[in-house]
């Protein structure tokens, strides 16, 4: 959630166990389409993180498991260069 609020990214967290964690606590069940949306050829695994484009709702797998803040934002570096 620092990291988010650092770098005004919006964040919108599901569970898939009915239970947040400690940095989300109000987590949301995740309802069949999401994981399919969002888990289509990929383990599903916690934590995972996505980036999802507003405006076209593609959604870019991030990274699965945890991370640093300087983890975090290479792996978002990276997919930025593979969009492009």
């Amino acid at each position: 959630k620092q990291l988010a609020g650092q770098y005004g990214f919006s964040v919108f967290s599901y569970t898939i166990d009915g239970q947040g964690d400690d940095a989300f606590p109000e987590a949301l069940p995740a309802p069949p389409d999401v994981m399919q949306t969002f888990f289509p050829n990929i383990p599903v695994a916690t934590p995972t993180t996505f980036l999802v484009n507003v405006n076209t709702l593609a959604a870019y797998p991030i990274l699965q498991g945890a991370t640093d803040a300087q983890g975090f934002m290479a792996r978002v570096d990276t997919v930025f260069q593979m969009m492009h």
